[in-house]
């Protein structure tokens, strides 16, 4: 992630103009663009995140390039992303920086003959992340189903037990898709929930655990009993 490129960015205008004028350069077709692919989600498990980005268009080739500026709604920009002819850059997110719904603002982009290429403006959201896991156990036609949930705590840089997680374990028939709820879910300080019930046909499990607004929702693998 290179930071505050304006100024550079202006420069390279300057000379890629000179260039094209002096080379007599063609007119790009008005559908080139740069488009930005950012996650729409980004999940923080540790005090550094890498974030991997990649722009695809014209000013990916030659000397074309173009930038983004990562703005967030109270705290205003926090990071910008930078192609000089390359397709991949990026994003290095910390936690001493503020999470939530972050938009890639378009600030220039040009192709190797120095014209103007349009942008998209994708969001991501940043929130802590969390982990759901269930296990199914029986015993004749009684199934004890428990689940464990776990989160990322910034201050002690480790994931902990996710306490008073809501959620839902669902089930369903093996070879359909729809799932169906089964019981409501709340786990206790140890980020745990147990629930055993009678069944004697085979059935699907998981459990799916609601998020908050600084912590991402979770879903656990299958399970079959």
């Amino acid at each position: 992630m290179r930071r505050f490129v304006t100024s550079c960015a202006v420069a390279l205008t300057g000379m890629a103009v000179s260039a094209g004028l002096m080379a007599g350069a063609p007119t790009a077709s008005a559908a080139q663009s740069c488009t930005l692919s950012a996650p729409a989600r980004v999940s923080v498990w540790h005090s550094y995140t890498g974030v991997p980005l990649r722009a695809s268009g014209a000013c990916t080739i030659g000397s074309g390039w173009g930038a983004w500026d990562l703005i967030h709604p109270t705290q205003g920009s926090q990071d910008t992303a930078f192609f000089d002819g390359t397709a991949t850059d990026t994003w290095d997110y910390y936690t001493f920086e503020p999470m939530g719904r972050m938009t890639w603002r378009p600030s220039d982009a040009y192709d190797s003959y120095s014209n103007m290429l349009s942008q998209n403006a994708p969001v991501s959201e940043v929130r802590l992340g969390s982990w759901a896991g269930l296990t199914a156990t029986r015993s004749g036609s009684a199934v004890t189903l428990n689940v464990r949930a776990v989160r990322y705590w910034v201050s002690g840089d480790k994931n902990i037990p996710f306490t008073s997680a809501a959620g839902t374990i669902q089930y369903r028939a093996p070879g359909t898709t729809a799932w169906k709820s089964l019981k409501y879910v709340s786990t206790n300080s140890s980020g745990a929930y147990q629930y055993r019930y009678a069944s004697s046909a085979a059935r699907d499990y998981r459990v799916v655990l609601n998020g908050t607004s600084s912590i991402w929702n979770a879903a656990s693998a299958t399970v079959r009993r």
